[in-house]
């Protein structure tokens, strides 16, 4: 089984929205609908679907913590990932 991370589209966004909450979850975390309304609203955090195999299992908020720190996205994609720089620090 391979466990992975993917960005939530138009395609995937009603699949996130049926994954639920355990009785015990819902007192520690709001609704994915509201997570994703907020990250996109803020745009401080990155909303993610987690996968095992091809099915969608979760859902995850995080910080956007490379762009708070300043780096920004070239557009280019490496191995699945952003290729991301930051400008040289001045002293």
């Amino acid at each position: 089984m391979t466990i992975s991370l993917r960005e939530i589209t138009m395609k995937t966004f009603h699949e996130c929205n049926t994954i639920s909450l355990t009785g015990e979850q819902t007192h520690f975390v709001v609704s994915n609908m509201y997570s994703l309304a907020e990250a996109k609203a803020d745009n401080v955090f990155c909303s993610l679907a987690i996968y095992a195999d091809d099915q969608m299992v979760g859902f995850i908020r995080t910080k956007k913590i490379y762009e708070s720190l300043g780096f920004k996205s070239t557009g280019e994609i490496c191995v699945g990932d952003a290729v991301m720089v930051i400008e040289k620090w001045e002293k």
